[in-house]
């Protein structure tokens, strides 16, 4: 089964907001000097615990998008490089920067609410 990108999964868009992460535009999204979480789930389409991830993100948008974070998405797949950049061995995969730092991960979906507390320990 293929796993859409939350850009264009109609629930998700209105919580990962354009543009797709790639390494031309990784940078400038995540290294921005202001005190806003942002946090980059990376992805692929056939990734069963993508889709698993997906689908309680969907059942927790309310929550998600009541937090003061900024949410992204890379495709580990089309964006290899990325996935070489940051040592992945599997997805999905949760960074978080702020202030211009990657200053946390989560590797693999770590269900609600851990991924909830993750949040609001570094928001």
């Amino acid at each position: 089964m293929k796993s859409p990108s939350p850009l264009t999964d109609p629930q998700l868009a209105a919580l990962f907001r354009g543009p797709e992460l790639d390494s031309v535009n990784f940078d400038e999204q995540t290294r921005q000097q202001d005190d806003q979480l942002k946090i980059v789930y990376v992805w692929g389409e056939d990734c069963p615990n993508c889709i698993v991830a997906k689908t309680q993100m969907k059942e927790m948008l309310e929550e998600l998008l009541a937090l003061p974070v900024a949410f992204h998405s890379a495709n580990a797949y089309e964006h290899r490089d990325l996935a070489t950049r940051f040592g992945l061995f599997g997805i999905p995969v949760f960074f978080f920067f702020k202030n211009g730092r990657k200053i946390g991960r989560i590797t693999s979906w770590p269900g609600r609410v851990e991924l909830l507390e993750t949040i609001r320990k570094h928001a």
